[in-house]
């Protein structure tokens, strides 16, 4: 076998031995999202005041054994946020527009029973969104897992006479 032969060789099982690994235990992830505050009231006349939403994602491997998966960049997870309308849903927020992330493919390891936790917020002005129903979906990206969370913003015009 010539070097590149290998070379490639030994280069394709490390690259997936953890998604080898990472499908044996991808059942057994446990994803929630959770969104604060879940129903928010907004001032659609106002100008510049601004409003923000905590999302807090959480993986839990509630396998025996690790979970070991692989990332193609050094982005772990992300998360969106979409106005749910009868002609489709509309992407109005996707956290990972605004980061900026490593080309380096990333493992991750979960050990058994472990809380795997992220934080992003999203901050937008009143008058820049509509009220209605919208729904947050957090993805997980080593195993490609996903949940999502409906809930309501309610816009009100405040009128002086």
């Amino acid at each position: 076998m010539g070097l590149c032969a290998l070379f490639a060789a030994v280069a394709t099982l490390l690259f997936a031995w953890p998604n080898c690994a990472a499908a044996q235990t991808i059942d057994a992830l446990n994803y929630s999202l959770d969104v604060k505050p879940q129903s928010l009231k907004i001032d659609t006349t106002r100008g510049p005041k601004t409003y923000k939403q905590t999302f807090t994602f959480t993986v839990i491997n509630t396998s025996k054994t690790s979970f070991a998966g692989l990332a193609p960049s050094c982005q772990l997870f992300d998360i969106e946020v979409f106005r749910e309308d009868s002609s489709g849903d509309e992407l109005v927020w996707k956290w990972s527009k605004t980061q900026n992330f490593c080309d380096k493919m990333t493992p991750v390891t979960i050990a058994p029973g472990v809380r795997w936790q992220r934080l992003a917020i999203w901050e937008f002005a009143g008058p820049s969104l509509k009220g209605g129903q919208y729904k947050a979906v957090a993805t997980f990206i080593p195993s490609h897992g996903k949940v999502a969370v409906e809930y309501k913003i309610e816009s009100f015009v405040v009128t002086t006479e």
